[in-house]
C-alpha cells in the first residue's frame, strides 16, 4: 500500500513538473522577443584575454595609422553596462591613407538565414563628425569568392557633429549565394579626421516578413 501511494506521488509530481515546462515553453514561443538573431557580445562586456579586444569583434588597424587611429574600450562613455567600444580618428592621420582604405571599424560575423530580413540597431554617440557614421552589413558571395555590400549607411537618424547617445537602425536582406555575413560600425575618411564615434548595444532582430 505505501509502495503503491509512493508510485503515485512520483507520478504527480513528474506531472507537476512537465505541466509547469511546457507552460513556460509556450509562454516563450508567443513572445516577439523570441525571433531574434542577436548578436554576441552586443554590449562589449566581455574582453578577449589574447587581444584585449571585446570577445568575437575585430578592429581594421594597419601599422601605418597605429598611432592615428585609437580603437578603444572605454568604461566611462556608455549606453548601458559597464562599458562600450569608440573610434577616434586623430588630427594627426594624413589626408590619404596609405593603403588606399577609406574608413576604420569594428566588425563581427552574425547568424543569418538565406532571403530573410534582419533589423540592425545600435547606441552611437559622435564627437565632431562631419560625415555620418556607419553601421551596416557585409555578405560574402560564395559564387564569386568575393563581397557583395549590402549598404545600410546612412542609418537612421543620421548623426553628424556631436550628438549624444541615439538608437539607430537599418534593414538588410541577406541574398542567395552567401557564405557568412559581417555586421560594421566605425567611421569614414578623410572627412573625419579629428572625430569620434562610440557604439553600444548592437542588435540584429529577424523581422517577420
Amino acid at each position: 500500500m505505501l509502495r503503491n501511494a509512493g508510485l503515485i506521488f512520483c507520478l504527480g509530481a513528474l506531472l507537476i513538473v512537465v505541466q509547469f515546462c511546457g507552460g513556460q515553453s509556450s509562454d516563450s514561443e508567443e513572445n516577439p522577443t523570441t525571433s531574434f538573431a542577436g548578436v554576441e557580445n552586443g554590449g562589449f562586456e566581455i574582453l578577449s584575454p589574447e587581444s584585449g579586444d571585446p570577445r568575437g569583434w575585430h578592429a581594421t588597424r594597419f601599422p601605418e595609422t597605429a598611432n592615428d587611429v585609437e580603437f578603444a574600450i572605454d568604461n566611462q562613455e556608455k549606453h548601458s553596462g559597464e562599458q562600450s567600444i569608440s573610434i577616434y580618428i586623430k588630427d594627426s592621420h594624413p589626408k590619404e591613407h596609405p593603403k588606399g582604405g577609406h574608413s576604420y571599424s569594428w566588425y563581427r560575423e552574425v547568424e543569418y538565414e538565406i532571403g530573410k530580413t534582419y533589423e540592425l540597431t545600435a547606441w552611437v554617440k559622435t564627437e565632431n563628425l562631419n560625415e555620418c557614421a556607419f553601421i551596416f552589413s557585409q555578405c560574402y558571395d560564395t559564387s564569386k569568392k568575393s563581397k557583395t555590400y549590402i549598404r545600410t549607411s546612412p542609418f537612421e537618424p543620421a548623426l553628424v557633429g556631436s550628438n549624444d547617445w541615439t538608437q539607430v537602425k537599418s534593414i538588410y536582406t541577406v541574398p542567395e549565394k552567401t557564405s557568412k555575413v559581417r555586421i560594421l560600425v566605425g567611421l569614414g575618411i578623410p572627412s573625419n579626421i579629428g572625430g569620434k564615434v562610440w557604439f553600444d548595444d548592437i542588435q540584429v532582430k529577424l523581422l517577420p516578413y
